[in-house]
Order: structure tokens, then C-alpha cells, then sequence
């Protein structure tokens, strides 16, 4: 099976190396490494350059629109950026990793005999560790069920099916919702490790950390009773306790109101919803 991966970067001098090493190291090779320069400040551009003239699976484009740097929406478009400068027809797999992430090197080849075995797999990937007082850890953001944004490898017939990603936040679990609602499986192996070098939403604090949960619950389609739930879940494992939780739908409330977005249909918002309850309640029991 043939691989193209996506590289959004910026200003990620410090690791972007060692993602780009751990890749070129992997025991399944990648056919086409593709780095976007996403208007970078530090010495991003020079690690491109160079890792490029070295390696010709490893390309490099730099965005000239340096808008002012944001999750969810700017990411993508930086990813899709890097699509447009293949055919994807001629990939069996595409990849969009984070610039911060160090693989092992059986990573890609557990990845591409998972898709070989289960011709409905549509997503996959591993999870990601984070080092504490020397050891590395499993870094819990979402439920296993979840392939995190950072690990996203979709099977490309699945990907177009879907339309490719969405540029809003929230589109690492409205991928995974419309693989779901086209018949695609999401998987995510446990055992799969890498390492993940930045904590993630160590750059927001965790005001805005909330607000934007309250936006993604939203764009996701959330009625009130599934964004309440979700709320009060994150009011109680996320600190400030229950104040976090509280901003979160005062944050869903205030984006319902403005004009909706139109990236889901009816049915799709339909599916998500009765997904999300099913999947709490299961917890329940």
C-alpha cells in the first residue's frame, strides 16, 4: 500500500526533526512525506530545506498566508495545502501527523496491515505518550474510541467518501462521526505508542480550552442534551472543576444562537447525536 503523509508545521524547529527521522526510520517505508511550512517564525523553514535536499520522499511547501495562527481551522487548510500538490488517486492511505510526534519504527507497517486485514477500516492510529519525571506516560485526552488529531491515517477511498476534512474546530471527531455514518470502522490500537514531544493544549489556558469545547459541541451538531452531558463530563474531570464544565455550554449556548453552521446535514447531526448517547450511556452500565 502506498502512503502520503501531511505535515502541518509551525515553528516547530525543536521536534520537527524528530518526527521527520523517526519516519524515514520506519520499517514499512513512506512513499511521500510532504511538510507545510505553516508561517513559521523560528527555523522551521531551514529544517524543511534541508531534510528536503537530503530525502526525495521529503517535500516542503510554505503557506504565504500567515493568518494568525489558530486551532482546528488553520490546521486543516495547512493540511489540505499539502494534498493539493499530489494525486491522491495514486495513494492507497493518507496520513496527517503532528510535527511534534515521534513514531516507533514498526508504527506504519502495524498501521498498513490493519488496513490490509479489514477492507471497511477507514481510520486508524495509535496513541500518545507524554514524558513525566523521566518516564513516559499514556497522555488521556478522549476516549479510545477517538483517534487523536495528531495520529490520523485514513484509508483514502473512505477519506473522499467523506469529503475530506473540514475546516472548522472539531474536524478530528467530525471525520471520525461521517466515516462512522458512511459505513466505515475508526479504530485505535492501545499498544500502538509514540511520543508525543508539546503537551497537548499546553499553548491555550484552560478559559479558552473550555470556549472552545463549546464550539466544537456545536459544530459537531450537538442537541442541548448531549452538549449538556458533555459539559458536565468535562466540568468534572477538567480543573477548574464543575467551572469548566459550566463554560463549555455557556460557550455551545452562545455559538447555537448565531446562524448554524451548515458542514453537517440533518441526518448526519441525527446519527452523531444518537451516537454520543449511546456511547454514554454504555459507559453507565
Amino acid at each position: 500500500m502506498k502512503i502520503v503523509i501531511v505535515i502541518p508545521a509551525y515553528n516547530e524547529e525543536e521536534f520537527l526533526p524528530v518526527t521527520l527521522n523517526s519516519l524515514l526510520n520506519q520499517s514499512y517505508p513512506i512513499d511521500n512525506i510532504i511538510i507545510v511550512d505553516d508561517g513559521s517564525s523560528d527555523g522551521t523553514e531551514w529544517v524543511c530545506k534541508s531534510f528536503a535536499q537530503s530525502y526525495p520522499s521529503i517535500s516542503y511547501i510554505s503557506n504565504i498566508k500567515k493568518e494568525k495562527r489558530a486551532s482546528g481551522s488553520k490546521v486543516v487548510r495547512a493540511f489540505n495545502l499539502g494534498l493539493k500538490q499530489v494525486n491522491l488517486d495514486n495513494y492507497d492511505l493518507i496520513a496527517k501527523i503532528d510535527s511534534d510526534i515521534g513514531f516507533p519504527e514498526n508504527y506504519f507497517e502495524t498501521i498498513v496491515n490493519a488496513f490490509k486485514e479489514d477492507a471497511k477500516l477507514g481510520l486508524y492510529g495509535g496513541i500518545c505518550t507524554i514524558e513525566q519525571n523521566g518516564v513516559w506516560v499514556e497522555e488521556i485526552v478522549s476516549n479510545l474510541d477517538h483517534v487523536r488529531g495528531a495520529l490520523k491515517t485514513y484509508r483514502t477511498e473512505a477519506f473522499k467518501q467523506m469529503q475530506g476534512l473540514r475546516t472548522i474546530m472539531g474536524w478530528d471527531s467530525i471525520d471520525e462521526f461521517l466515516l462512522r455514518y458512511n459505513g466505515w470502522k475508526v479504530r485505535c490500537l492501545s499498544d500502538l505508542k509514540v511520543k508525543h514531544y508539546r503537551v497537548t493544549h499546553s499553548i491555550n489556558g484552560w478559559y479558552k480550552e473550555a470556549t472552545l469545547n463549546g464550539e466544537v459541541f456545536n459544530n459537531l451538531g450537538y442537541n442541548i442534551l448531549v452538549a449538556f452531558i458533555s459539559s458536565a463530563k468535562r466540568g468534572i474531570k477538567k480543573s477548574p472543576y464543575i467551572i469548566t464544565g459550566m463554560i463549555s455550554f455557556c460557550s455551545y449556548l452562545k455559538n447555537r444562537m448565531k446562524k448554524p453552521l451548515m458542514e453537517l446535514d440533518n441526518e448526519q447531526k441525527k446519527f452523531i447525536n444518537k451516537y454520543r448517547l449511546k456511547s454514554i450511556f454504555s459507559r453507565l452500565k
